[in-house]
C-alpha cells in the first residue's frame, strides 16, 4: 500500500486524471462553442459567389471578346457554359446555408440537367428548345429567390454598383 503523505502518488495528477480533465474541458466547448467542420454559412457562400463567380464571368467575359477572333473557342465556350455553371452552384450548395440551399439545389440541377442533354439537343434542336423553356419556367422561382437572397446578404460584387449608385 503507498504512503498516504507520499508526494509520489497525491499530490500530484496522475496521467490518467489530467486526460480525463483535458477531454471534458474540450468536448464541453465543444458542446458549447459548437465544434462543427460545417462550412455552410453566409461568409463561405458569399465568398464561393464572388471568387468564383468572378472567375467564371471572366472565363465567359474573355471569350464573347475573342470571339471574332477564335470563333471555335467561343461555340465549345457556349457548349460547355451548361455545365461550368452546373459546378458553380454546385459549389454554392455545398456552403449554402439551409434558408437558400433548397432553391441553389434546384438552379444546379436544372444546369446539370441542361449539360447532360446538349448533346441530344443537337440531334433534336426543338426538343431542347423546348426542355430549356422548361426548365427556365420550373426554375424562374428559385433564380428570384437565389438572387434576393444573395443581393440581401452578400451585397454587391467588389467594385461594382447598385443600381442606386452606391458603390462598395
Amino acid at each position: 500500500m503507498p504512503d498516504l503523505d507520499s508526494s509520489e502518488t497525491y499530490g500530484r495528477p496522475t496521467t490518467i486524471a489530467v486526460i480525463s480533465v483535458t477531454l471534458a474541458v474540450l468536448m464541453s466547448a465543444c458542446i458549447l462553442g459548437g465544434c462543427s467542420n460545417s462550412t455552410n454559412s453566409v461568409a463561405a457562400y458569399c465568398q464561393t459567389f464572388f471568387q468564383k463567380g468572378t472567375q467564371l464571368r471572366n472565363q465567359f467575359r474573355n471569350s464573347d471578346n475573342n470571339m471574332s477572333q477564335d470563333p471555335l473557342s467561343g461555340i465549345v465556350s457556349l457548349l460547355t457554359a451548361p455545365s461550368q455553371l452546373a459546378t458553380f452552384f454546385a459549389e454554392l450548395q455545398a456552403v449554402a446555408p439551409s434558408s437558400i440551399e433548397p432553391q441553389v439545389a434546384q438552379i444546379q440541377q436544372a444546369f446539370q440537367q441542361e449539360a447532360n442533354s446538349a448533346g441530344q439537343d443537337a440531334s433534336d434542336p426543338l426538343g431542347g428548345l423546348i426542355g430549356g423553356l422548361a426548365s427556365a419556367v420550373e426554375t424562374g422561382p428559385a433564380w428570384s429567390a437565389v438572387n434576393s437572397w444573395t443581393d440581401a446578404n452578400c451585397g454587391p460584387p467588389p467594385g461594382t454598383k447598385w443600381l442606386n449608385g452606391s458603390s462598395s
